[in-house]
């Protein structure tokens, strides 16, 4: 079998590091370039952050602490209730605990495929801007393969979520 050119020796992680060593953007950008698929898991002293690279697009970014969760994101959208989210949230841990509550949402009927997509879509790229302002911390990617295919989720270029991140930069600093 032939081994990656990033893997290490001790097969623990296949890349890793100190971001004040490797700028975010820089591994974000060799892991897309060399169209990786695995997990990059990242830390900071106030936060922990999981992305899932599919041969170098983003699949999933969740942040694991201060960001919305998708029934947080419905709740402040008005698209459901509160009682409306307590009765998924019951039912996906009494009955259906492998199933994801946007699936539990649309099974009853309060969510459309569209805007569950939209909704994840939206908390993905939060989560990846949110990580690409990381000036310190540390990184781990493990290379995976045969990431199975979501419905609801869209592959998004790193290139792609790079530049929009650049050009929303740019309006920034162009505001001040």
């Amino acid at each position: 079998m032939e081994r990656h050119p990033l893997r290490q020796i001790d097969g623990a992680s296949d890349l890793q590091g100190s971001l004040e060593a490797i700028p975010i953007e820089v591994v974000i950008q060799i892991l897309g370039f060399s169209q990786l698929s695995g997990i990059l898991a990242l830390y900071n002293s106030h936060q922990r952050a999981t992305l899932v690279i599919n041969k170098g697009s983003l699949i999933w970014g969740s942040l694991h602490e201060q960001q919305r969760r998708l029934g947080q994101r419905l709740l402040s959208s008005s698209i459901i209730t509160v009682d409306q989210l307590q009765e998924c949230l019951d039912l996906q841990k009494s009955v259906a605990p492998r199933e994801k509550l946007g699936e539990i949402l649309i099974t009853k009927g309060l969510l459309g495929p569209e805007l569950l997509h939209e909704s994840l879509e939206t908390q993905v790229k939060e989560a990846f801007f949110d990580i690409l302002d990381w000036k310190a911390g540390t990184f781990s990617f493990t290379v995976k393969n045969g990431f199975s295919s979501n419905r609801f989720m869209s592959e998004k270029q790193i290139e792609h979520l790079l530049l929009e991140k650049a050009v929303m930069a740019d309006t920034e600093h162009s505001k001040l």
